[in-house]
């Protein structure tokens, strides 16, 4: 708690704190309170001095509370609250009212003359990590001209195995391309012979023959007669007498 050399005392609701001065009873049930080691000699609005003479025309000059992180307010007079309490005004009397109370007819509220800081306390805390072994990792730099390999190795490594696939692909389709080509001749060659045997089989079966056995019968020509037929003989006649 940051306490000035000088300042208001706080309002409390009851007795004060163990580590505050009571000084004394404003309005019932308010009590006037100042920082440890500090002296209240005048009770007009109560003030906290640095020692047992008043002090009260030095705090009028600079209003603050004795502790800076009280929030100051002013009813005719200077008074402090602490953090979170508000101040308020009554007939005659002023005071601080804790947080969720119901403010009576009559009793008003009254603004900040003067925000208290707030401070946050930090604890330091120290942690024993558990030791742990260290490797050291020398590493050699990579010039430049290495580093530009290394980095061109994989696209000439793969331009050599694509083109390697792709000559035996092409080779590949050439030979099936030759195989099916020689297949197919040998199918139309062995065809051809075929049909050849045919017609010669077809052209001896329809030539008709003759009458005569040896004779085959020519074409119809117009007005020819078929030479397998012989000439009719006329008989021998008899001799008269």
């Amino acid at each position: 708690m940051s306490v000035s050399s000088s300042g208001f005392a706080v309002r409390s609701n009851g007795s004060c704190q163990a580590n505050e001065v009571d000084c004394g009873e404003t309005v019932a049930p308010y009590h006037a309170c100042c920082p440890a080691k500090s002296f209240c000699p005048q009770q007009y609005n109560v003030d906290c001095c640095p020692s047992a003479e008043n002090c009260t025309s030095t705090l009028l000059e600079n209003p603050q509370c004795a502790n800076e992180t009280w929030d100051l307010y002013d009813n005719g007079g200077y008074f402090c609250c602490k953090k979170g309490f508000t101040g308020y005004a009554a007939e005659g009397s002023d005071g601080c009212a804790e947080p969720g109370y119901t403010f009576m007819s009559g009793q008003v509220l009254l603004p900040i003359i003067s925000s208290g800081q707030v401070r946050t306390s930090s604890a330091s805390i120290t942690r024993t990590l558990p030791t742990s072994t260290s490797t050291t990792v020398t590493t050699t730099p990579t010039t430049t001209s290495e580093t530009h390999s290394k980095a061109n190795t994989g696209p000439v490594v793969g331009g050599i195995v694509g083109g390697v696939g792709g000559a035996f692909l092409i080779t590949a389709v050439a030979w099936i391309w030759w195989r099916q080509r020689s297949s197919a001749k040998k199918r139309i060659d062995e065809q051809i012979s075929q049909q050849g045997v045919n017609l010669e089989k077809d052209s001896r079966a329809v030539l008709p023959r003759g009458e005569l056995e040896g004779y085959y019968a020519p074409n119809e020509v117009s007005g020819a007669t078929a030479p397998g037929q012989l000439a009719a003989h006329h008989g021998v006649s008899e001799l008269e007498g």
